[in-house]
């Protein structure tokens, strides 16, 4: 079994081959296949060897055997798995080239450093034992080995970075590097450390350049120059809303504060360009309704990939109660805006005692009760059709339209308890009041089923 790490070690000469950079990686690929064709068939003849020993085991030779895990059967489970962590998924450049494979940026960020920590942790472990140092000196034994490859590392991605303009993209590299420092500290290897502070002075100021051009993209952005807006959610706050539950989903992992005020300030400028997009609409309803759609579709992108207590999920939130509030008093009030209007205004009236004074409003409430009788069947449908095609999510739609018929209950509740105080308690068309149970169960029947 003593041959077994070597040969696993060996070949990773694949992954090596995959790291060499420049004009020479053509000629070397003729090299590392020669070196290949090499040190399988002596894989395999150790392989073999190392069955057959297994095979051949006297266990009477082995002397005292307790019920403890025997080391014959550790080293196996060492080596498999060895070898199964040697075969790791790497992008290989020439069979990525032969199947006309393309792979974003941070995919190859991945398979690029997950090859190179896999190869640096094995030197420099492979350092610490064989020349039996520790501490700087087997840093600086490290970087005599891999100093000039981490420049060329260094110096490719930064010209990489500089013309990319997908935040996103490294973002996700930022986090693959704290993610590769935390298996590098489980394997107590330190050699790299110096590697990834550099690595992360490049990333973090471009993904701050590149969301703060976001940021003004989307201020200076007009919306009378984006063509023809109807009350559907617009592609822009989609947009942002994708985006943003990516940044957020990601953060959450190994947050960062920097990163939490960005998005705020994001998050400010796309809340003022919805509020100048609805302010095209001639009319108020259209505007609340554009607004309800595009706060609803954010807030579902946002909580489907976040959590739910988010600030940016909770900012949606608020907004999306306010202005579904607002519309349910908007599509009550010409339907019913008299009793509404009385209703609040008595209110306000008896509170201060002054209920007396009205006594001449019983052709008011006349006209309100018997238009409400004739009318309030009708109108509750002709509300159902008005807030089931005004919203894209059928969901949100029903829940609007049972908090406008709930709103509507309790509206008819208070202006029965008005009717009831003096001075109005004495007037015979309170006789001609239809009885609030069965409004309620006429309501029942635009509960959805679902």
């Amino acid at each position: 079994m003593q041959y077994s790490g070597y040969s696993v070690y060996k070949m990773n000469i694949r992954r090596a081959a995959s790291l060499v950079p420049g004009p020479g990686a053509a000629t070397s690929h003729w090299y590392w296949e020669d070196a290949t064709k090499i040190l399988w068939p002596r894989f395999e003849y150790l392989l073999i060897l190392n069955i057959q020993s297994v095979k051949e085991c006297d266990p009477q030779r082995l002397g005292h055997i307790d019920v403890r895990p025997h080391y014959v059967s550790l080293l196996l489970w060492t080596w498999k798995c060895n070898l199964v962590r040697s075969r790791v998924s790497n992008y290989l450049p020439h069979a990525a080239q032969k199947s006309e494979t393309r792979y974003n940026f941070e995919c190859l960020f991945r398979s690029i450093h997950y090859a190179l920590m896999d190869n640096c942790c094995r030197e420099y472990l492979f350092i610490v034992d064989f020349f039996m140092v520790s501490g700087s000196a087997a840093q600086d034994l490290f970087n005599a080995i891999m100093g000039k490859t981490l420049s060329i590392f260094l110096k490719q991605l930064e010209e990489q970075v500089s013309e990319c303009y997908c935040s996103i993209a490294i973002f996700l590299c930022i986090h693959i590097i704290y993610r590769y420092r935390i298996v590098m500290a489980k394997r107590n290897v330190s050699a790299l450390e110096r590697y990834w502070e550099t690595l992360l002075q490049i990333l973090w100021p471009r993904f701050e350049y590149i969301l703060i051009l976001n940021i003004q993209s989307v201020k200076e952005c007009d919306p009378q120059r984006l063509g023809h807006i109807d009350v559907r959610p617009h592609y822009i706050t989609r947009r942002y809303a994708e985006f943003s539950a990516a940044i957020v989903g990601i953060n959450q992992s190994f947050p960062n504060d920097h990163v939490d005020r960005l998005l705020a300030q994001l998050q400010a400028e796309v809340q003022n360009f919805i509020l100048k997009m609805a302010a095209e609409f001639p009319h108020r309803r259209e505007q609340l309704i554009f607004l309800i759609n595009n706060y609803d579709m954010m807030l579902g992108v946002l909580m489907e990939r976040t959590n739910e207590d988010s600030t940016e999920s909770q900012s949606f939130k608020d907004l999306l109660t306010a202005r579904t509030q607002e519309f349910v008093e908007e599509i009550l009030a010409p339907h019913f805006g008299g009793l509404i209007s009385f209703v609040k205004d008595m209110e306000m009236v008896l509170e201060r005692g002054h209920g007396e004074s009205y006594r001449g409003e019983e052709r008011r409430v006349q006209q309100i009760v018997r238009g409400f009788n004739n009318d309030w069947k009708k109108a509750l449908e002709v509300i159902n059709q008005d807030v089931m095609r005004a919203f894209t999510n059928f969901k949100n739609g029903t829940q609007i339209l049972q908090g406008g018929l709930t709103q509507l209950i309790q509206y008819y509740h208070r202006f029965q308890k008005v009717l009831s105080q003096s001075p109005f308690r004495q007037m015979q068309i309170r006789n001609e009041l239809i009885n609030i149970h069965h409004i309620m169960v006429e309501v029942k029947k635009y509960k959805p089923t679902f």
